[in-house]
């Protein structure tokens, strides 16, 4: 899965990973940011103003996309 956190309202990227596993983790100046995750075959997600004023921790599951079709 590839995660990417943005400034919230931005496109100002401030972390990301290309190929996350259980945990990805990041060091982020911002009050408030935009986390999505995405990945082939599961549904994108995107969590929006996440409050990182002091620690966070997300649980995600991600959810397997139906729709999807790799030909």
């Amino acid at each position: 899965s590839e995660v990417r956190v943005y400034d919230a309202g931005t496109i100002t990227e401030l972390a990301g990973v290309e190929n996350s596993s259980a945990t990805f983790t990041a060091n982020i100046g911002s009050a408030s940011v935009d986390i999505v995750i995405h990945s082939l075959g599961y549904e994108y997600q995107k969590i929006e103003g996440a409050d990182t004023s002091s620690n966070l921790t997300l649980l995600v599951q991600q959810r397997i996309d139906r729709n999807y079709g790799n030909p």
